[in-house]
């Protein structure tokens, strides 16, 4: 790799978005099952996050299920470990 001429460094590519879908995979104990599946993430693990709180740091497998309470709204993000 090359970096920006005059820097006389190398850079490191910069990952590029992670695209995260959602689906609701059924219930379990009273509690609904989100399953997210993501794809475009870098790392050999990756963080998961509900409302800003991290819930996960799983394999990057390109899923993972949650275990919520039913009824209510929540927002989900998958980072890059590290």
């Amino acid at each position: 790799l090359e970096g920006p001429k005059g820097l006389g460094g190398l850079t490191q590519p910069q990952p590029g978005p992670i695209t995260l879908s959602l689906s609701l995979a059924g219930t379990q104990a009273g509690l609904s099952v989100v399953r997210l599946s993501w794809s475009g993430a870098s790392t050999a693990t990756v963080t998961v996050l509900r409302n800003g709180t991290q819930v996960a740091a799983p394999a990057n497998s390109g899923t993972f299920d949650d275990r919520v309470p039913p009824n209510a709204t929540y927002v989900y993000r998958v980072c890059n470990s590290g």
